[in-house]
């Protein structure tokens, strides 16, 4: 159960992953970088906290 409750976080972490490159597709890889840790900051403190 464990298991598959971490992949859906997964899949909906993915997801908002892909939406936020999508929309930023800016200049700079660096901003994209950010954001990648940004979500992932994010993402942790939904789901393990």
């Amino acid at each position: 159960m464990q298991n598959k409750k971490q992949g859906t976080h997964l899949l909906i972490a993915g997801r908002m992953i892909k939406q936020f490159i999508t929309t930023a597709r800016t200049d700079s890889i660096g901003t994209q970088d950010f954001g990648l840790a940004y979500f992932f900051y994010r993402y942790n403190l939904l789901f393990y906290n």
